[in-house]
């Protein structure tokens, strides 16, 4: 009876891989809004189909696999050099981020002589003149041309980094507006990915956007005031220039887990996440946002999920409006 189910699963599963890329390629062409939900202990195939009209999306789990270069890069685009439209951020070496904005974009800052922009009041502004491109209706290599806003939920299994995922969004979605990313925990602290992405993405030069030192007490030591920001040159155009809104959802390790380790990973995440806010601060029209919350289940962050979609093709904000729909599903 065992080896029958396991039969009947593996050709399911085989069944499966087939369908959802057959399912997304029919409806690709129309598809303005997407709510991709997968088990955490099952991996969906890889995506490569271009989705031209997509405005929102939501992954929970599976961030990797729809979130890859895959094989869309172009021969003329492998003959360029893979700085053009964008800067290498020599922390990261995220010397591959090509960054092209739609055309029909709306103008996101005024540039000065200097090529720094005036919009915001930091310096580290998006430059749009070297951020912008002509190369059509979708950005060359952009399997998202028209998404505007993105969640994604990582995995307790799976996404525990990303690294991957985050070394292409630029490219995939280089309109987009929101950001969240939600469920990380210490094993995103191992890394600077997540922070060294929002920098990048944001302009902001990394050394003004980390942590400070603790002293004695623990206290973090105020970073570089807002107002000795503006001595600073900067000619770092931001990576996004369309994006206005993150939020990063965190959920801490268990009190008096094995190591400590985890927590001090876990500090590293959100102080660094918090800098970015902080410098933020001083920023017109550029939000990032940290929350903590508890663990939750798969089933119940798929439920939420759904809730979340419906409430924004109602008119509602979704994700985007702290966890207003958790606490009622809660209820």
């Amino acid at each position: 009876m065992r080896q029958q189910r396991e039969h009947e699963k593996a050709v399911w599963d085989r069944q499966f891989l087939q369908l959802v890329p057959s399912l997304l390629q029919l409806a690709a062409p129309h598809l303005e809004t997407l709510a991709l939900l997968q088990s955490d202990g099952f991996a969906i195939p890889t995506i490569q189909i271009i989705l031209p009209r997509l405005r929102e999306l939501t992954l929970l789990a599976g961030i990797s696999a729809t979130l890859s270069e895959g094989e869309l890069q172009s021969e003329s685009e492998s003959e360029s050099p893979p700085m053009e439209g964008g800067w290498m951020s020599p922390e990261t070496g995220y010397s591959h981020f090509r960054v092209n904005t739609p055309v029909s974009a709306p103008t996101l800052a005024s540039t000065s002589p200097t090529g720094t922009a005036s919009a915001r009041k930091f310096s580290f502004s998006p430059s749009t003149a070297s951020a912008t491109s002509s190369l059509g209706d979708r950005p060359h290599g952009a399997r998202f041309p028209a998404l505007k806003r993105l969640h994604v939920v990582c995995g307790r299994h799976r996404d525990w980094t990303l690294r991957e995922p985050l070394a292409h969004l630029m490219l995939l979605a280089p309109a987009l507006t929101h950001l969240r990313i939600s469920n990380t925990t210490y094993t995103h602290g191992q890394d600077d990915s997540i922070p060294a992405f929002l920098r990048d993405a944001l302009g902001i030069p990394h050394f003004l956007a980390r942590p400070g030192d603790h002293d004695a007490s623990g206290t973090r030591a105020p970073m570089l005031a807002p107002s000795a920001l503006l001595q600073y040159p900067f000619a770092h155009p931001a990576g996004m220039p369309g994006l206005r809104r993150v939020v990063l959802h965190s959920v801490p390790p268990p009190a008096g887990g094995r190591s400590d380790n985890t927590h001090k990973d876990y500090r590293g995440l959100v102080g660094a996440v918090q800098a970015i806010a902080d410098t933020c601060e001083s920023s017109d029209d550029v939000r990032v946002r940290w929350i903590e919350g508890e663990r939750m289940r798969c089933k119940d962050w798929e439920q939420l999920i759904r809730a979340q979609w419906m409430d924004r093709i109602t008119g509602g904000c979704g994700c985007w409006e702290d966890d207003r729909l958790k606490q009622t599903l809660q209820a």
